[in-house]
């Protein structure tokens, strides 16, 4: 299927892109700023998303975005009913507890390898372990997103950087896809440090569990 906008012709894909870059840059701005609004446009990026994997065969990226609907259904639930129970402020933003790690860390792995035996007999094996990988980590960093932990962010970088190459290894029709996870990256190292100068300022003072 093809478009004609302004003399010039643009196949679905590339309109599927344009709209889900747009809905990706208003998502990444409300998470920078730590606000609900970024749930919001996390739903509209992921129905975009869903279509441009499917069409590209993409199916564990296909899962990973029906599961970031689930998910931001329940981010929107979390940022704004979650009270502290003896301040009944809004959650803070905190560092991710040190026994979370263990537990993060065999999850990813599980869910890596569990992933590309599925794709493979799904017969995506032309970027399986990098649509396995990408897909886990999504998975894990959208809780930890959920959660308002500060490191969500690094795992962001990880999970934009490996998105990055894989559209642009799709070829010329994902290549703006391919630049927006680019851009995601870049914007996820600022979102890093930015939360961490948020949580310094929280009356709640953070701390690192064990």
């Amino acid at each position: 299927m093809e478009f004609n906008i302004f003399n010039q012709t643009f196949s679905l894909v590339q309109v599927l892109n344009f709209l889900g870059t747009i809905a990706g840059l208003f998502y990444i701005y409300y998470q920078f700023k730590v606000s609900v609004k970024l749930w919001v446009w996390n739903l509209i990026m992921s129905f975009f998303y869903i279509a441009i994997n499917l069409i590209g065969g993409l199916y564990a990226l296909t899962g990973l975005y029906i599961y970031y609907v689930l998910a931001a259904t329940y981010g929107i639930y979390v940022w704004t009913h979650r009270k502290q129970e003896d301040t009944q402020k809004e959650q803070p933003i905190t560092h991710i507890p040190l026994k979370t790690y263990f537990v993060l860390m065999p999850v990813i792995a599980v869910l890596t390898v569990s992933l590309s035996f599925v794709l493979k007999f799904m017969n995506e094996a032309h970027i399986l372990w990098a649509d396995s990988l990408t897909t886990s980590l999504s998975i894990v960093s959208m809780w930890l997103l959920a959660q308002k932990y500060a490191e969500q962010w690094v795992f962001w970088i990880v999970v934009d950087v490996i998105n990055c190459v894989i559209y642009y290894i799709l070829g010329p029709e994902y290549y703006l896809s391919s630049a927006l996870f680019g851009f995601y990256a870049i914007v996820a190292v600022f979102g890093y440090f930015y939360w961490l100068k948020l949580m310094k300022k929280q009356d709640v003072t953070p701390k690192m569990s064990a």
